[in-house]
């Protein structure tokens, strides 16, 4: 059974975009609190919030931050999910409360070694590695490498993702969500042709799906 991947768009920053994006059908949308360009305030993130549609899920994304820290941020903004993008171990994981998705920069086959040593997770995020960055690098990596990685765990696939590539990723990996960003994006903001793009090369793929089984 084909099961369709639900949807992350990541590094929200304002209310046009999360106003735009309630029109589509998207699972999940990411506030990043951890240094970046599309920083986000406490502040602004729980203005956000609250314009979010209610069935949409919220995650937080954190780089290193102190446990105590995020539960309590996750409280405030009513963060459904934190996706941690630093050298966050197992015991740093088991100290929070709120489900959680730890990031695996992705270089080669080794790079999958670390994931056994989580117990403490709900979710793997495949991201490309690149060297002093956590996370947003807009490049893809081989998704050869983990094509069989969805079977066993819950796979949110990144790095890189666009409306041209999106359907090769989907094929590639069978991830159970694919988180998506500067690939929909037009000078740092979320552009909602490329918004459009996207679900209309997943829902082309889709109705492939259907007229090929």
């Amino acid at each position: 059974m084909h099961m369709r991947p639900k949807i992350k768009i990541c590094g929200i920053k304002t209310k046009e975009e999360v106003m735009m994006l309630n029109n589509y059908p998207i699972d999940y949308i990411g506030f990043i609190f951890a240094k970046s360009k599309r920083q986000v305030t406490l502040n602004q993130a729980m203005m956000l919030r609250k314009l979010v549609r209610s069935d949409i899920k919220v995650v937080g994304v954190f780089v290193d931050e102190a446990p105590q820290k995020i539960d309590q941020i996750a409280d405030s903004c009513r963060l459904d999910i934190v996706q941690l993008h630093g050298h966050e171990d197992d015991v740093y994981c088991s100290q929070m409360k709120v489900p959680k998705w730890k990031s695996i920069g992705v270089k080669d086959a080794s790079s999958l070694q670390q994931i056994g040593a989580y117990q403490h997770i709900d979710g793997i995020l495949l991201d490309t590695y690149q060297k002093g960055v956590s996370g947003g690098t807009g490049k893809t990596f081989r998704w050869d490498l983990v094509k069989d990685l969805a079977k066993q765990h819950f796979v949110i696939l990144a790095g890189g993702l666009n409306p041209d590539n999106i359907t090769s990723a989907i094929k590639a990996v069978k991830p159970h969500v694919l988180d998506v960003n500067s690939g929909v994006e037009t000078n740092l903001i979320k552009d909602e042709q490329k918004i459009r793009a996207l679900f209309h090369a997943i829902d082309a793929y889709d109705m492939g799906k259907e007229e090929r089984s």
